[in-house]
This record gives C-alpha cells, structure tokens and sequence, in this order.
C-alpha cells in the first residue's frame, strides 16, 4: 500500500466496537482436520484415478478417526506459530475479501501491514496499532458516525464479528469490557 493510500486507510479505517454476527459460514483455519477433510473431498475430482482416490479417503479417515473436537483454545493462550497459522489461512483470505468488497480501489493491496504496519515485515504483529487510528467510543461513536458512517457500519457487521470467531473469543461486550472489538487493533481515546 502506498504511503498516501495508507493515509487515506488510517483516516477511514476501524471505528467498529461490536456488532452482530453475520450469517457468513464459520471460519475454519485450513489447517484443521476437519477443513483438512472437507477440502480433499470437495476438490478432489468425481472420476478420481485409483492412486488419488485412496489419499483422499486416506485424510478423511484421519480426519474422522481423529479424537473428537474439545473447546478450542483462547487466542490469548495460543502460540505464535498457531496464531500465525490462523492469521495466514483464516483471517488474511477472509478480512481481504471483505476490505476488497468493501472498497476494491482503497484496499486492492491488502496485506498483514493493513492492519498491522511496517512493523509486519519484520514479523512483529502487536496490536493494537498506533498507527490506526485513535477511536472514541464516547456516545457509541457519535464524532465517527458523521465522517465515517459506512466504514464504521462495516467494522461492526463484517470485521469484529469475523475477527472474534477467527480468534476464537466473544465480539467485545461493553458490561464486561470483555472480547474483540475496537480496542482488540486501534487505540482508544477515554
């Protein structure tokens, strides 16, 4: 992204605290079994050679002899390698095609440095990012609504929902100051 695209991007992005979950199908990191299973038996082909059709069968078997599923682990819990691996084949496809849908011309570059910063090339990821801009959540975001009101109606509906079930935590709720939302990648003002 350009320094004057990211200008842009940090005057418009995130004014987002909550939201409702949208009706979008579960995020699954690749990399889980059962993604594992359901990707070799949707993209394997109906007339499959004998040599492939015995792999296929072979991750779906692993797939299911695999123990049954617990609770899955808190993001905050989770390793670097594994918040990586969900950042890679989660988020970054999921939160592209939203940006992109939502302004392709703003965001046809999206990178982890969308969100991230520069500091992303050097594999650093804190959040939140004091590059983002600083929100005020004062009066449900009422000095953001007039200048932004369609950036912070996406951030609402598309990104906190999408990013609480990517990492695995409740989209933020105001009576416990608890979960993803606005603070989970910008600044906030008090």
């Amino acid at each position: 992204m350009s320094t004057g695209s990211w200008c842009r991007f940090e005057k418009r992005l995130g004014f987002a605290c909550g939201g409702t979950k949208p009706a979008d199908a579960p995020l699954t990191p690749a990399s889980s079994p059962s993604a594992t299973a359901e990707a070799a038996a949707t993209t394997a082909p109906e007339k499959a050679s004998a040599d492939a059709a015995p792999a296929a069968s072979s991750v779906a078997t692993a797939a299911s002899s695999a123990a049954p599923a617990t609770a899955v682990k808190p993001w905050k819990e989770k390793g670097r390698d594994d918040k990586l691996a969900i950042m890679k084949t989660v988020v970054m496809p999921k939160m592209k095609a939203e940006f992109q849908a939502f302004d392709a011309k703003e965001f046809k570059d999206f990178t982890c440095k969308t969100c991230h910063g520069e500091a992303a090339k050097e594999g650093k990821f804190e959040m939140p990012n004091p590059k983002l801009p600083k929100l005020n959540a004062k009066d449900s975001f009422k000095a953001h609504q007039k200048k932004h009101a369609k950036m912070l109606e996406f951030m609402m509906q598309k990104v906190v929902p999408a990013m609480s079930e990517a990492m695995g935590v409740k989209p933020f709720d105001p009576a416990t100051k608890e979960g993803f939302g606005c603070g989970g990648c910008h600044l906030m003002e008090h």
